[in-house]
């Protein structure tokens, strides 16, 4: 007998996956407004040498021989290529008691930047003197959390599974902040219709390349956290073996317990502190967006720097695709990303067709930092367990942040109005707001909307169902065959 749950379940299905309309963008358009790159911040790049150094040069790969890593510099930063990249997904099963589930993407090499280095090496800075203070050199860590590697620093890139002179064109996605099965079902179709995909995982915590935020770090770490930590004395009689795993034990006790103060002082202090402020704080306010905008500028940025690294490692392998349609396809977390770094991709390559697939996209970070009930992506102004700001306080520093930004898609997305552009949003999203995404649609001024009636987890769960028909639009977009 069908349970009344199967049949709610089912109808939901059917109700909730039709639930796209398309509404093509009609009436005039509007002027692209340019946003050049001579404005942009770049890190800088004196010490590119210096990183190559400090990460191994071979690689071993599957058939056990060790293989060199290939390093491209370019104007701002570091790919770095593996060799021998494992294409192949591990595909996770859908389970229904979770509307979003993860999938794991091949990682064929990092971009990094001197920004991402001199975060890395401040906290690891801090971090010596607070295992120096608690008095044991603590060779290991809890095995929960290992060590944050030099190695690991960086934006991921994967290649496209095969480079083949047959292709269409190049894909570039941009996945959402946790990849989901449901957004590699529209690759995976573009795939299927003859495109090579490439991806890139766009940065989205301010902290990856703030030194501003790790120094308020650190200082938080010297400064604030009780150091009762001294290991506890080695029992008598034990063995040289045991006396070593007893000093383990302490030392990884010790990590944990370091790790959890940490993560209470993180919530205790935040970043950028607007505790005590009021809307006649102007000069306070001001200074805090500016800020902001600053740090921010610096992620959207470095995405664009990455993707581009990315899009000349391939056309240096596969020269065919320079000039063959590129189509930006970004989820969440990417869609954000995208105008910005199409928005670059046509200062450096101005006769490149390029259209833009948005999926949950939206403009104003800082606006949906605060008010998403997803992530903060650290911008955190207050304690955890404290109040939101008032809407003066929000508003007034929000002021700050627009009039500073450089490279928020509230200014980028007025720069690729020319650029053929579909943007699918969901009409209850509370993750990346749908108000925000509303204002992405009437900034750009000139792209089409595929509306779904649903929240964001709803809109990634059925736009399976839509790949056909975002594929579809995409090469009519670029005049693919």
């Amino acid at each position: 007998m069908v349970s009344i749950r199967t049949i709610f379940f089912a109808a939901t299905l059917l109700f909730a996956g039709g639930c796209y309309s398309l509404s093509p963008h009609e009436g005039s358009s509007l002027e692209p407004v340019d946003r050049p790159d001579a404005d942009w911040p770049r890190p800088p790049a004196d010490r590119v040498d210096a990183l190559i150094a400090r990460l191994p040069s071979t690689r071993t790969v599957e058939s056990g021989a060790e293989v060199p890593v290939e390093f491209i510099k370019t104007p701002e930063g570091l790919l770095r290529l593996h060799p021998e990249p494992n294409a192949a997904f591990r595909r996770p099963q859908v389970d229904p008691t979770r509307p979003m589930f993860r999938r794991i993407d091949p990682i064929d090499g990092r971009f990094l930047t001197q920004w991402h280095a001199s975060v890395f090496d401040r906290i690891g800075e801090f971090e010596a003197e607070i295992r120096a203070e608690a008095g044991t050199e603590m060779p290991d860590r809890d095995p929960e959390r290992p060590p944050h590697r030099f190695t690991d620093v960086g934006l991921t890139i994967s290649l496209p599974d095969k480079l083949d002179p047959a292709a269409k064109g190049l894909v570039l996605h941009l996945p959402a902040t946790n990849t989901t099965s449901y957004e590699h079902e529209v690759t995976e179709h573009f795939e299927r219709r003859g495109w090579a995909v490439a991806r890139l995982r766009v940065a989205t915590s301010i902290s990856e390349v703030s030194e501003r935020w790790s120094c308020v770090f650190g200082l938080r770490l010297a400064s604030e956290i009780p150091l009762d930590l001294e290991p506890p004395p080695i029992p008598e009689d034990t063995t040289p073996e045991e006396q070593q795993r007893f000093k383990l034990q302490a030392s990884k006790a010790i990590m944990a317990e370091l790790d959890a103060q940490v993560d209470l002082a993180l919530s205790e202090r935040p970043p950028y502190d607007a505790r005590g402020l009021d809307s006649d704080d102007h000069s306070e306010l001001e200074t805090l967006g500016q800020i902001i905008a600053h740090d921010l500028d610096r992620i959207m940025a470095t995405n664009a720097y990455a993707a581009s690294a990315l899009i000349e490692a391939i056309e240096a392998k596969a020269p065919w695709f320079a000039d063959r349609p590129l189509i930006i396809c970004g989820f969440s977390a990417g869609a954000v990303a995208a105008p910005t770094i199409a928005s670059h991709l046509i200062n450096e390559r101005p006769d490149r067709t390029i259209a833009l697939v948005l999926i949950g996209g939206g403009v104003n970070i800082f606006e949906m930092s605060q008010n998403s009930t997803f992530t903060d992506g650290d911008i955190r102004l207050r304690k955890s367990d404290e109040p939101r700001l008032t809407p003066d306080v929000q508003a007034a520093i929000n002021d700050a942040y627009v009039r500073t930004s450089y490279l928020d898609p509230i200014h980028t997305v007025k720069a690729v109005r020319n650029v053929p552009t579909l943007h699918a949003y969901a009409t209850s999203d509370t993750w990346v707001p749908t108000p925000n995404g509303n204002q992405l649609n009437r900034l750009h001024g000139n792209l089409d909307q595929l509306v779904h009636d649903g929240d964001h987890q709803t809109l990634f769960f059925f736009i399976p169902g839509q790949a056909s028909r975002l594929v579809r639009w995409a090469e009519r977009a670029v005049q693919a065959p």
